[in-house]
């Protein structure tokens, strides 16, 4: 099970970088994301046919990564602006 022990690597890099608690809870909630955008990518290639492009995926997970810390976090008065410059971190 080669996938499971990557999976867990991913999962677990937020917690071995030496950055504060609030950025190591952003960079987990983009890998979060990251797995989401690409999990139903991957679903709708193999169910229904449609390929996704990297760039679609990586904007996916950008607005997603944003959606769900500024609706999520105390920090909701970030802007798109600012979650893309990540001028916030």
């Amino acid at each position: 099970m080669w996938w499971l022990s990557r999976h867990q690597d991913l999962l677990e890099v937020h917690a071995s970088s030496r950055v504060s608690a609030s950025v190591k809870s952003i960079v987990q909630g983009i890998v979060y994301a990251a797995i989401w955008c690409l999990w139903t990518a991957r679903n709708k290639a193999a169910f229904s046919g449609i390929e996704s492009k990297v760039e679609i995926i990586f904007c996916n997970v950008m607005s997603l990564g944003f959606l769900w810390f500024k609706y999520r976090s105390k920090n909701n008065h970030i802007s798109w602006l600012e979650w893309c410059r990540f001028s916030f971190m």
